[in-house]
């Protein structure tokens, strides 16, 4: 009888350990995610055979958080001299999500507007924000020379930039995983005897140094043509604007 006994509460234990394990699991689904931005997307259709995990959609505050410390990573020099200018209430923040490298994480796109020029852009960047966290792949000021900076459709970001002094600079980024993976820089310079001499530079990673290549290692990438209005965004067309201060 007694052994009969010990049994017996034994599986009433095993049996409530079972329940608060469970509602645990059920617990755990609401917690709101640490990393800030950008929810996996899971696709419309899936098969029926595969099951997707419940996973937890980034609060509007912790995206609110991390679009701040962008901006506050970006700080572009350029906006002291429109704040000189016009002061900060004519200006508004904004941003937008795109999913540029097609991984199902959304990149960070940065604008400032001058609300007085009928909302018309003055710079932006772009942020990725992968496993090394959040990192700028560049900003531009608009007015500048070249075609600035630009966003293909493939998910490419291109920069052109031209120096007073002639120096022509065009580079490309290629993101990976959240991640800017590589960079290719075309640099077109004028000589004294009015000849321009071209050069060709790779970059791997992030904060890599530019190191010499030939052009054949730079042209086999087949770039995308920057003149071809069916390749690129049109940054101000972009329909996920968003003031920073909606969120």
């Amino acid at each position: 009888m007694k052994t009969r006994f010990v049994i017996f509460g034994a599986l009433i234990f095993l049996a409530s350990c079972t329940g608060n394990v469970n509602q645990q699991n059920s617990e755990n689904l609401g917690i709101e995610v640490k990393n800030p931005v950008l929810e996996r997307r899971v696709s419309e259709n899936p098969s029926p055979s595969i099951v997707h995990p419940v996973k937890p959609v980034a609060s509007s505050k912790s995206l609110k958080n991390t679009i701040e410390e962008a901006f506050e990573l970006w700080n572009p020099q350029e906006l002291v001299i429109w704040n000189d200018a016009y002061g900060d209430k004519t200006q508004a923040k904004q941003f937008a999500l795109m999913d540029l490298d097609k991984d199902g994480v959304d990149e960070i796109l940065l604008r400032v507007r001058a609300q007085d020029w009928e909302g018309y852009t003055l710079c932006f960047a772009i942020f990725v924000n992968g496993s090394e966290g959040l990192k700028m792949v560049e900003s531009y000021q608009i007015g500048g020379m070249g075609n600035g900076l630009l966003i293909f459709k493939n998910g490419m970001i291109m920069l052109d930039d031209e120096s007073e002094g002639g120096t022509f600079i065009r580079t490309f980024f290629l993101l990976k995983n959240s991640n800017l993976e590589a960079s290719y820089r075309y640099k077109e310079k004028e000589q004294e005897t009015g000849d321009y001499a071209m050069e060709y530079y790779f970059s791997n990673g992030m904060d890599s140094i530019f190191s010499p290549i030939t052009q054949s290692e730079y042209e086999k990438q087949n770039f995308p043509n920057p003149n071809d209005q069916n390749e690129t965004y049109d940054m101000d067309s972009i329909p996920s604007w968003k003031n920073l201060n909606t969120l």
